[in-house]
């Protein structure tokens, strides 16, 4: 069995289906360039950096959020993609 391409670039939770996690019109944009599996960004409403983990979502879905696991270890986190930039080379740990 082969995979039927479901898998993609950006984790993500649903956008629908569970309770909190819906978007309404004004949530949806388009998807940032440097938000890639492995990338290391921060987390502007907590100060928090992380890098991005791969996770699957569906393709009827638009993501508005992400999956990152803190740098070192520790508890991941599923933060709104428009609350992340990418982390520059001189904040880098």
């Amino acid at each position: 069995m082969t995979n039927s391409g479901t898998h993609h670039r950006v984790p993500t939770t649903p956008t629908t289906g569970r309770r909190g996690t819906g978007a309404d019109a004004s949530d949806l944009a388009p998807l940032p360039d440097w938000l890639t599996t492995g990338a290391l960004v921060l987390d502007t409403r907590t100060g928090r950096r992380g890098e991005v983990q791969d996770w699957p979502y569906p393709a009827s879905a638009t993501p508005t959020r992400a999956w990152l696991r803190p740098v070192g270890g520790g508890r991941e986190w599923t933060p709104r993609i428009a609350d992340l930039r990418p982390v520059e080379a001189g904040e880098r740990p």
